[in-house]
């Protein structure tokens, strides 16, 4: 949708200026987004990972 994509837009300028996002989300695309990313499972952390790009 549109407002999704200028919510991604904002995420990812925030993030060039040097701004922490934490973002919560079951959309696997945005996920892709992160350079790193933690995986909780009933409520216990799963994997801990950096996103090498």
């Amino acid at each position: 949708s549109r407002s999704g994509r200028e919510v991604t837009e904002l995420i990812h300028d925030l993030h060039q200026q040097g701004h922490t996002i934490i973002l919560i989300t079951h959309n696997n695309a945005q996920a892709e987004e992160a350079d790193r990313k933690v995986r909780i499972q009933d409520g216990f952390i799963v994997s801990d990972e950096k996103v090498i790009r």
